[in-house]
């Protein structure tokens, strides 16, 4: 007689956990959800947990060509992507994967996060025939490539890639609130990925695109707008039935910590609204309005320009700056003055910045230095100079010993313009509009008549003609310089008590 199958309370409890083990090894072989549980790890080391939103990711890989995952920061992409990354390499070292990233640290990031997984016990454990012969910081190779194109290679989005086939392009987090500022900018990244990457898919091909939101026209939504795209979105919260915020994810996500995060976006909500509410924005349309200004008028009523420190007698700040925006080194194309613009800010003990005092003029060379000098003997204010280069020609001057000992050296900081912190929805110059309409910033009264209302006006009309697309006005860049020093600390002396400027 053939012997009985042996009943559970039969086998040993080594016997059980090994045909356990056995099952869960064979449903990882079968199933890239499975697979991601049972050999991904959390930070500490642990079988990683996923919510049921993932294991929905899975289920779209598995059978959607070309997919668009639109999803809050702090979910999770990135990991379950590399999870089947590694898994479809397991089934198939044939495959050709490309994964696409912001920038070359990060797309080297990802492929090491892949190298690692394919190296850990639980991935050889599932697919013990499966080995890396080969990889570096942009590619990989494993056992049964084909000789010429790498298994997988990982560039930033404008590299150039290896080899003419590509089974599966996923990009992952590419686009930001630079490269998505202008139209100009979108409509390049939309025909660089037309032009690079559809044409190498081969014909099981499969794009997968994963992202923030951004631009109502940036890459990801103009490719959800064409035929053949599945696309889902995943905001890190939603509104209940019973009018309150339910979260996409409880575990990591509690509500409380959603709230938190959430205010520490108050001065600029259009941030937490792309990257983790899943809500384009287009910034263009968001002009400097007129009511920001009337609300840093109406923290400033009763206030006046001040000519020195000693004139804002009543008042006190933890902090100021002097921000110089130099007409020498401003580029060709935003040289619409030959003035130099000397904005002085201070930071109140409240945290509210107010405006003190705008001056301007066309001076060269020691007569530039002298006016720096001046004015950080009126206010102690540190200068924040705009460019590494003119830091050093200030620097050189400001700092030079002094044969007789009479004047002491000016701590000259050095401020950088980039597109990346010029457009910062956060530290950008938009930025102090959304500081102005939250009662941030203040700007004192400066009626016709005072020797500094030119100089206010020119900084009001910086504003009310601010294009994102363009190049700010100087006065305004002085302005943001100066309020990006308060920012950065270093920002001089608290001020001492003197002859209030009403009285002067």
């Amino acid at each position: 007689m053939p012997a009985l199958a042996q009943s559970p309370q039969s086998k040993s409890l080594a016997e059980q956990e090994h045909e356990i083990r056995r099952m869960e090894v064979a449903a990882a072989r079968r199933s890239s959800a499975a697979f991601t549980s049972y050999v991904m790890r959390d930070e500490a080391g642990r079988p990683l947990k996923m919510a049921p939103f993932h294991r929905d990711w899975h289920l779209l890989l598995a059978h959607c060509e070309q997919l668009i995952i639109e999803g809050s920061a702090e979910i999770g992409k990135s990991v379950q992507l590399i999870a089947w990354c590694a898994w479809k390499i397991g089934i198939d070292p044939t495959i050709r994967i490309v994964i696409v990233s912001k920038n070359r640290d990060k797309a080297a990031q990802l492929l090491s996060a892949l190298v690692k997984v394919m190296h850990s016990p639980q991935y050889r454990e599932v697919f013990p025939e499966r080995s890396v012969q080969g990889w570096n910081v942009h590619t990989l190779r494993v056992n049964g490539w084909d000789g010429r194109n790498p298994t997988v290679q990982a560039y930033q989005f404008k590299a150039p890639i290896t080899g003419n086939r590509v089974d599966i392009v996923i990009f992952d987090d590419i686009l930001d609130s630079m490269n998505t500022r202008t139209e100009d900018q979108r409509v390049e990244y939309f025909n660089f990925y037309k032009n690079t990457y559809i044409s190498r898919l081969t014909y099981r091909g499969q794009v997968v695109f994963v992202s923030n939101s951004w631009h109502p026209r940036d890459l990801m939504h103009r490719l959800k707008s064409e035929p053949g795209w599945t696309y889902r979105r995943y905001p890190i919260w939603w509104p209940g039935s019973d009018g309150g915020m339910v979260s996409l994810w409880p575990e990591q996500w509690p509500i409380a910590r959603i709230e938190k995060v959430r205010s520490k976006f108050a001065d600029d909500q259009r941030y937490f609204q792309r990257v983790y509410e899943c809500i384009a924005i287009d910034d263009s349309a968001s002009v400097w309005e007129q009511s920001w200004i009337d609300a840093a008028e109406r923290e400033g009523k009763g206030l006046r320009m001040v000519r020195s420190l000693v004139e804002a007698q009543g008042e006190f700040f933890r902090a100021i700056t002097l921000g110089v925006d130099l007409a020498t080194c401003r580029p060709a194309s935003r040289r619409k003055t030959d003035e130099s613009v000397f904005t002085v800010n201070g930071r109140r003990p409240d945290g509210k910045k107010r405006l003190l005092c705008i001056e301007h003029g066309r001076f060269h060379g020691p007569q530039l230095v002298d006016k720096i000098r001046d004015l950080y003997k009126r206010f102690s204010g540190v200068p924040w100079v705009e460019t590494n280069g003119a830091q050093k020609y200030i620097y050189d001057f400001c700092t030079a010993p002094d044969p007789y000992g009479v004047v002491n050296p000016i701590p000259v900081r050095s401020f950088e313009t980039t597109a990346s912190n010029k457009y910062d929805p956060r530290f950008g110059v938009e930025a102090l509009g959304t500081e102005m309409a939250c009662g941030i910033q203040v700007f004192p009264h400066v009626p016709p008549g005072d020797p500094y209302h030119a100089a206010y006006q020119h900084l009001i009309k910086d504003m009310k003609s601010y294009d994102p697309g363009k190049h700010a006005g100087d006065f305004l860049m002085s302005h943001w310089i100066g309020n990006e020093g308060l920012r950065l600390g270093h920002g001089g002396a608290t001020v001492v008590p003197g002859l209030h400027a009403a009285a002067r």
